[in-house]
């Protein structure tokens, strides 16, 4: 079964690419991350910090007997966070002057 994986972030530079294409041996979510394990030694699974997006699904966790259709893509999306937090270090302030709207 062929899956396509789009890539976004720094998953690009661990798996391969912005776009790669995989072949699998069954039609789960399960068999596909077995198979980026095994291709790229990454592990999805254990990784905190990603969203997997099937078709119209945003994935928080990953139900191995999900069925996947031939040829469907699967986004892997790093879960974006805001700044440092720190007054004044970020893009915005040093943009500002300093000054932060509320």
């Amino acid at each position: 079964m062929r899956v396509r994986l789009r890539n976004y972030g720094y998953y690009a530079d661990l798996l391969g690419g912005p776009l790669v294409e995989l072949e699998i041996p069954a039609d789960t979510l399960g068999d596909l991350l077995a198979a980026v394990r095994s291709r790229f030694g990454v592990d999805l699974e254990a990784r905190r910090n990603l969203r997997l997006i099937v078709g119209d699904r945003v994935l928080h966790t990953f139900p191995a007997q999900l069925r996947l259709e031939d040829g469907v893509e699967v986004a892997v999306v790093p879960v974006v966070a805001g700044g440092s937090g720190a007054k004044g270090r970020g893009w915005a302030t040093r943009r500002t002057g300093g000054r932060v709207s509320r």
